[in-house]
């Protein structure tokens, strides 16, 4: 996968250039080619230090709003959150962070959120069901959009992981943040086993040009230890079996990306199976947090970073284009104690070419 991989300066420097000064591509082609281009913004983990008062409850009010004007001045199509909306799980918190997306509905970006860890309570499955109620009526159910889209039939698990598609491109948000079932013989919680099953289908059904996967864990974090396969914070390759079909699928169907958050850093690497057989793209999305994270050992030699920047607020935003995904990390120093109006910068860019 690292020989696909294409800077976004080297491309247009030795391409576009090249075609240009050659006439192989003339420039009325390009300009038309850069027509099609359209956008999603990708917004991390957005909780706040644990102040349960308004204003904040718990969320990083000014630098959601920060970025929010910026994915309205760059005029993106829709935005995704990596998780983390909250501090800790309440109906305050809920409310307050739908409230702070105010730009984004008067400017009609949709927004498409997904759980973290901190937005639900895990002392007790009665505290667990009253977090999933609270999440589903205040932040899913006012988005119909997101109600609309395909999800797994698991108990208790409506509308949290789900699937939908914009211009040819599938958006898969993956949720294992779940209650266990309601059958009083299982003891297990769902995890991405269990959406396996569907997730083979939703890329198997070619009612998409390319599927890009999100989840709040990592597939192999940098600090974090536990994944999106498992709660062990020891051992990075628990259930190997799992990991492997899940790599795989994400390869068969040339998923060019998986984004994550959880790590409150930003960080691009190729991640490959532990059978050693597939590989796949990570970017963990930064912090929109007042916590950054540094990176802990021990690694994994089975991810190879690319691309890291530690302690900045950030956002990603991705390109597409009619044959390939450009991925715009921005960032800027830490804030959010009041009103910002940061510069933002470039900090990494990079290019990944769709496959077919």
């Amino acid at each position: 996968m690292t020989d696909n991989v294409i800077t976004r300066r080297s491309f247009l420097t030795h391409v576009s250039g090249f075609a240009l000064a050659a006439g192989l591509i003339p420039a009325t082609a390009l300009q038309a080619a850069s027509q099609k281009t359209w956008s999603f913004g990708i917004i991390p983990d957005t909780q706040w230090k644990p102040v349960k008062e308004p204003p904040f409850t718990g969320v990083a009010i000014h630098v959601i709003d920060a970025i929010n004007k910026e994915f309205i001045r760059q005029k993106v199509d829709l935005v995704l959150a990596a998780g983390d909306m909250v501090d800790f799980a309440s109906p305050e918190a809920f409310r307050t962070r739908m409230r702070h997306n105010k730009s984004l509905n008067d400017a009609g970006i949709p927004f498409y959120p997904l759980r973290g860890n901190h937005d639900y309570k895990d002392d007790n499955d009665e505290k667990e069901l009253e977090s999933l109620r609270d999440y589903q009526q205040i932040v899913l159910q006012p988005l119909s959009r997101v109600n609309a889209c395909s999800s797994p039939q698991l108990a208790n698990a409506k509308g949290l992981t789900y699937a939908f598609t914009h211009q040819g491109i599938k958006f898969i948000m993956l949720d294992t943040f779940v209650l266990k079932s309601t059958d009083p013989e299982c003891e297990d919680k769902w995890g991405i086993a269990d959406y396996l099953p569907w997730l083979q289908e939703q890329l198997e059904t070619k009612d998409y040009e390319q599927a890009i996967i999100f989840a709040h864990k990592n597939l192999v974090g940098m600090k974090h230890k536990d994944n999106l396969f498992s709660d062990d914070d020891e051992n990075q390759n628990s259930f190997p079996e799992v990991q492997n079909r899940f790599y795989r699928l994400l390869c068969e169907s040339h998923v060019p990306v998986y984004f994550s958050g959880h790590d409150h850093m930003y960080n691009h690497s190729v991640v490959t199976s532990p059978d050693g057989r597939s590989s796949v793209h990570q970017v963990i999305c930064g912090s929109a947090s007042h916590k950054f994270y540094e990176p802990k050992p021990p690694y994994l030699d089975r991810q190879k970073t690319i691309n890291q920047e530690l302690n900045r607020i950030g956002f990603v935003i991705g390109h597409v284009m009619a044959d390939r995904l450009i991925v715009d990390y921005h960032s800027t120093e830490p804030f959010g104690e009041r009103e910002s109006n940061p510069a933002w910068v470039v900090r990494n860019s990079f290019e990944i070419p769709f496959k077919s």
